[in-house]
């Protein structure tokens, strides 16, 4: 085992947390100048291994803290990690880290982590070697010094101390100061024994007049047993028949309280039912009083469609409506006649107007080709040569083309012009047979649209009815649930009421919370989730008693941010929750018995909740009777309760009695689950009431737009002058643009006819121009000229007469138009208007429509009467029910007033006859305890039982008075003579267990002083032969040893005599003062005080005459050495110079180290003081103990370096240490140049 690496921080001069790298299980040489912290690293291990530090106050706590610049350190920790390999540590582990901490307020200790206590680490270091008897392990400055300048005694005591005699010199002063108090118990025994012998003595004379008066006493015990007996006799009949009239009253009392019970659940269900009564009779009453309205409105409707019929019968006109039909028929005939005579005129027409065009056309062709050769013929003497008539042939042309390109792009705007006057005619006419086409329809629209607004007005008074049904709903509703609301509001409030406050504000709270922050996982108190037969309800409540608020949450998650939202809104309400997912609840077994049932197999509850039930009343069962409930709450560890709420627990306390269930917080709980489920229905109720009006209110709604449209439809149809207007107006924008379209066609033609006029022109003067200057016409062209005369006079005749002929057949169409325009068309629309008129006049006045109405609301008039009635029916016989519920009340009420006051006599009865048998009772104790202060009574006790009570008194009187002439005994002369006589043997037992004790603590002290003769002499003989091999290992030229020295005999044995002569004024005051074994204090004469101390001090030679040994004469163990021979006795201590010295003082500290090995040394400039030879010789010591321990040194010296295995360089900068590995070479360099240049180590 060795140390294998050490932590430090706030230790001293070590402020930072410093590691250092692993040591070597061998030599380790720490080097650094003075003040860089080389010994406050060894003081880190002393405070670790408990060496230096054991019980700290709080000044030396802190002045072991750091205190440099910056902040000071609260605490300071040094950690050591041993390698543990070789198991010396009986740890089981290859390596133990101990630690030690400290702070201002705390000193701890930790081994493997772990926290340890100070006796639990010393011990740990015992049995791992580090010996307290042995403190040269560690060797610190200043220590070889103190030893050089040792005395011999102070040897002798560190010589003891490497042997271990302070063991056993605590023991043997232990067992002397036992051997003293033995015997001061051996002086009070032998005082107590004559004390009780001259005791012994007096007490016989006593005895013999006791006698005589025991004879007596026994006469007068037993006379007073007879009278007492008799007494306690008479007392003991009267409670028994005292006893049995109260147990017939007190089952009266029970049955009358059983029957109060059944009259307050009566009166409970009775006013229940006079609240659901109530409620009921409350929605009745709106009911009728709806349905009240409801009649005078039906009785109103009803009124105004007879009246609406009577109208409607008026109003009904078949003649007139057929006479309008008749004339409608016979204009739409005419219509229809000169629609057809158009139909055959317009063909002609078309036929004659396009010949007259053609004739036109070709009388201008003519005429243009006559034009043209006349031009022709005057233009031949005109021009002089053949270039002037081409010059105005060119001119001309180019005119007349000209001419012709504005006549092309006039045709084109005309043709444009016509389409879109065509066009628009043709919308014209259109809308104009569109409107003419409503008007044919309008009244058979008229009827649909008529049927149409009836179907919507029925569905309308159809959905309007269903709203009045629905409205009723949800008045009943509302008022459900407000009653609802209203109970389950009271039934909460005796709910929390019955509980702390603090609890029901938490519940309150956590339910706000849940819907405001939509917290998930949160189900809700265990009252919530169970449903308890009511036979079981009243043990349920015993055994749940407060644990019933408490809620179930799905985890610790939940209950967190449960109890951080509570902590936040309400800091003081209190909830206790049950995460499921902790609940660790224990199967419990239960007794297998038909009169035993576990209470959780009767209660109803959702499997995923089983934890918590189970957690509540998981150990709890359900017993037949008390005596079955003590037994299994007994037998099985379980807690046992009986269907009346008596309850017996696990550890066999005993509760229960009567609970009142009118105040039950269970069935409260439950009553209130049930409400707030009716109250949840309730608002569904609502809810769906509501929504089916909405859904009633919207169709109706959409029955009502239906109906506005077809009402506006209809009035458009009746405001139909504006349409007959419109059809005018489109007829006359059509005419007119009939006419505008003629004039375009008309322009069109006289364009193209130009156009044509202008290209024969143009063709002819082109011709011309082609001949030449021939100066006239050509033969042909002569003759053309002459036929063209002719054909234009024939062309021009026949044109005229198809002319007249298409002008006739223009004015039959143009009449027949104007006559269908302007006279029969608006008269057919005119009588459609009248008829539509007519028609919406009795569609709005239908008598079958009406009829049906009629009838309609005729029967839901008779439904609503009969509704009504049977409502009152209802609310009568409601009232007669509350009337019935409330005499039933108070004649329950009366009932249990009555039974109560009867339970009250009753008890007060009982008490009377609590209060007699307390007297009597008393009376009984009384006689009893008389006759248990007789104490034990004569065997003939009983001879005067038959004895009459006077005879009893006047004997009884007779002995008394012949006791009063023995009132002087002495009564326990026999109880104080067998006392003396038991205490005398006790004692005589004692003394010999003590002479016993005596002997074997001499043999103890004896062998005490032998063993530690024994242990001195060997550990000295192993020392001093050590010191010399020691010694001749580190000077081969010399040699040395140890001398023990001895006191002379005379000397020792006078010191000796004195010390046995002299006692203490102590041991003076003790003996005057001592007490017996008893307690007692016995009078001894002082003539017996002095013969005690003179046995004590006789005593006290013998145990010194035993004490004396060799050990006794050692005086010191004084050192003899030679430095230059093995044969001269060689120079004490004082005679050596310091190098000397220390060498010496290092051979001694070697030698006691061999007889006592630890695993590893810490030597702090040990060689200081020695010369070069002495250290070389101390390291190659050191050397060759490494190979079986570890050293740690300190040292400025080189001859340590040269065979150590590894280095460590300590520094100081900012009044801080630190300490780090360094190679040989740098701790080399740092010893040669000494402390002045420390950079070596930086």
């Amino acid at each position: 085992m060795h140390i294998r690496q050490i932590i430090i921080q706030g230790f001293k001069s070590y402020k930072d947390q410093t590691v250092m790298e692993p040591f070597s299980a061998r030599h380790n040489v720490i080097v650094g100048r003075n003040g860089s912290g080389k010994s406050n690293f060894f003081w880190a291990i002393r405070f670790v291994l408990n060496d230096a530090y054991t019980s700290l106050s709080r000044e030396e706590r802190q002045a072991l803290l750091h205190e440099g610049s910056g902040p000071a350190s609260m605490s300071a920790f040094v950690e050591i990690i041993f390698d543990n390999a070789d198991h010396r540590f009986p740890t089981g582990k290859d390596e133990v880290v101990l630690r030690r901490t400290i702070g201002l307020k705390k000193d701890e200790y930790s081994l493997d982590k772990k926290s340890a206590t100070k006796t639990e680490v010393v011990n740990l270091l015992e049995s791992a070697g580090f010996s307290s008897a042995n403190p040269y392990y560690i060797v610190p400055q200043g220590r070889i010094t103190a030893l050089c300048n040792a005395k011999d005694a102070e040897r002798l005591t560190l010589l003891k101390e490497v042997a271990g005699t302070g063991v056993y010199e605590a023991r043997r002063a232990e067992s002397v100061k036992i051997l003293d108090d033995t015997q001061l118990k051996r002086d009070k025994i032998t005082s107590l024994m004559e004390f009780i012998t001259d005791r012994l003595g007096e007490l016989e004379e006593e005895k013999r007049e006791l006698t005589e008066y025991s004879r007596l006493d026994k006469d007068r015990r037993c006379l007073e047993y007879a009278m007492y007996d008799r007494e306690l006799q008479q007392v003991s009949e009267e409670l028994e028949d005292l006893d049995a009239k109260r147990l017939a009253a007190l089952q009266d009392t029970h049955a009358d309280r059983d029957a109060i019970k059944d009259t307050a659940r009566d009166l409970d269900a009775a006013q229940r039912e006079l609240d659901d009564a109530r409620r009921r009779l409350d929605i009745a009453t709106a009911d009728r009083d709806a349905r009240a309205a409801d009649l005078d409105s039906q009785a109103r409707a009803v009124t105004d469609l007879e009246l609406l019929l009577a109208d409607a019968e008026a109003a009904h006109q078949p003649e007139r409506r057929a006479a309008i039909e008749a004339e409608l028929a016979a204009v739409r005939a005419e219509i229809a006649s000169l629609r057809d005579q158009l139909r055959a005129t317009e063909p002609d027409l078309e036929a004659r107007t396009e010949q007259v065009r053609d004739l036109d056309r070709a009388h201008a062709d003519l005429q243009a080709r006559r034009r043209a050769l006349a031009a022709k013929q005057g233009r031949a003497g005109q021009f002089a040569t053949a270039a002037d008539h081409t010059a105005f042939l060119d001119r001309e042309t180019a005119t007349l083309r000209a001419l012709l390109d504005s006549e092309r792009a006039a045709l084109a705007t005309a043709d444009a012009e016509l389409a879109a006057t065509t066009a628009a005619h043709a919308d014209a006419t259109a809308a104009a047979a569109a409107l003419q086409a409503t008007f044919d329809g309008a009244q058979e629209a008229a009827r649909e649209m008529q049927d149409k607004f009836q179907e919507a007005r029925r569905t309308r008074d159809r959905l309007a009815h269903q709203r009045k049904e629905c409205w009723r709903e949800e008045a009943k509703a509302e008022a459900t649930l407000a009653a609802a609301r209203k109970h389950m509001g009271e039934l909460e409030e005796s709910l929390f009421s019955s509980c702390d406050k603090r609890i029901a504000q938490g519940i309150k709270v956590l339910r706000d919370l849940v819907q405001a922050k939509g917290i998930e996982g949160v189900h809700g108190p265990l009252f919530e989730l169970v449903d308890v037969p009511e036979l079981f309800r009243t043990a349920v409540e015993v055994v749940g008693g407060n644990s019933i608020y408490d809620v179930v949450v799905q985890n610790d998650e939940v209950a967190t941010r449960v109890l951080e939202e509570l902590k936040r809104v309400h800091g003081s309400a209190r909830v206790t929750l049950m995460p499921l997912n902790r609940l660790r609840v224990k199967h419990a077994v239960y007794p297998a018995d038909p009169d035993v049932v576990p209470m959780l197999s009767k209660l109803e509850y959702d499997p995923l909740f089983q934890p918590a039930f189970a957690q509540v009343f998981g150990r709890a069962v359900v017993c037949s009777d008390l005596e079955k409930a003590a037994a299994v709450a007994r037998a099985s560890n379980l807690t046992a309760v009986t269907l009346d709420g008596d309850r017996v627990d696990r550890k066999g306390a005993l509760s229960g009695g009567f609970l009142d269930q009118r105040k039950s917080r269970l069935e409260t709980a439950l009553a209130y689950t049930r409400a707030k489920a009716t109250v949840a229905a309730a608002e569904a109720a609502v809810a769906d009431a509501k929504a089916q009006l909405g859904t009633l209110e919207q169709q109706i709604t959409a029955a009502l737009g239906t109906m506005q449209h077809l009402e506006m439809q209809m009035q458009r149809q009746r405001d139909d002058a504006s349409a007959v207007d419109d059809w005018k107006a489109r007829r006359r924008a059509a005419d007119l643009l009939d006419r505008e379209r003629a004039e375009l066609a008309a322009r069109r033609d006289q364009l193209k006819k130009d156009i044509h006029d202008h290209e024969v022109a143009v063709q002819a003067l082109d011709a011309e121009r082609a001949t030449g200057h021939a100066g006239g016409l050509s033969a042909d062209e002569r003759a053309e000229l002459a036929s063209l005369e002719a054909q234009v006079a024939a062309n021009r005749t026949a044109a005229q007469a198809a002319a007249r002929d298409a002008a006739e057949l223009e004015a039959r169409v143009v009449s027949a138009r104007a006559q269908l325009d302007n006279h029969l068309l608006p008269k057919e629309m005119g009588v459609q208007r009248e008829a539509l008129a007519l028609e919406q006049a009795m569609g709005a006045h239908n008598v079958e429509v009406l009829r049906a109405d009629l009838d309609s609301a005729q029967d839901a008039l008779a439904a609503a009467q009969a509704a009504h009635r049977e409502v009152a029916e209802s609310v009568t016989q409601l009232a007669a029910a509350v009337d019935a519920a409330v005499t039933r009340i108070d004649r329950l009420k009366t009932t249990l007033h009555d039974r109560q006051r009867a339970v009250e006599g009753q008890e007060l009865h009982l008490s009377r006859f609590l209060q007699t048998r307390k007297l009597l009772a008393d009376k009984r104790d009384e006689a009893a305890r008389h006759i248990r202060d007789l104490g034990v009574l004569p065997d003939d006790f009983q001879k005067h039982a038959d004895t009459s009570l006077d005879a009893l008194v006047r004997a009884l009187r007779s002995v008394n008075d012949r006791l009063k002439k023995y009132a002087h005994v002495n009564k326990k002369a026999f109880d104080q003579y067998n006392n003396f006589t038991k205490q005398q043997d006790v004692l005589v037992a004692r003394k010999r267990e003590l002479d016993e004790s005596e002997q074997s603590i001499r043999n103890l002290i004896t062998s005490l002083d032998r063993n530690k003769d024994e242990a001195i002499q060997r550990t000295f003989g192993q020392v001093s032969a050590n010191f010399e091999q020691v010694f001749e290992e580190l000077v081969p030229a010399g040699r040395g040893r140890l001398v023990m020295m001895r006191a002379p005999s005379a000397a020792k044995s006078q010191a000796r005599d004195d010390d046995d002569e002299e006692l203490s004024d102590e041991e003076e005051e003790s003996d005057e003062d001592a007490m017996d074994v008893d307690g007692e204090s016995p009078a001894t004469s002082a003539s017996q005080r002095q013969r005690q101390r003179r046995q004590r001090r006789q005593q006290k030679k013998k145990t010194a005459a035993a004490a004396k040994s060799d050990v006794d004469t050692y005086r010191g163990v004084a050192i003899q050495v030679s430095f230059n021979s093995k044969v001269d006795e060689g120079l004490h201590m004082s005679q050596l110079s310091g190098g000397q010295k220390s060498l010496v003082a290092l051979a001694l500290i070697f030698a006691i180290q061999q007889c006592d090995p630890a695993p590893f040394y810490l030597f702090d400039e040990i060689d200081a003081n020695l010369d070069a030879q002495y250290r070389t010789a101390v390291a190659n010591k050191i050397h060759t103990l490494a190979e079986n321990a570890q050293f740690i040194t300190t040292t400025f010296r080189a001859e340590l370096l040269a065979h150590a295995d590894k280095f460590y360089g300590v520094s100081f900068k900012d009044k801080a240490s630190k300490i780090q590995a360094i190679s040989r070479d740098d701790a080399m360099g740092f010893v040669e140049l000494g402390q002045d240049n420390p950079a070596a180590i930086q």
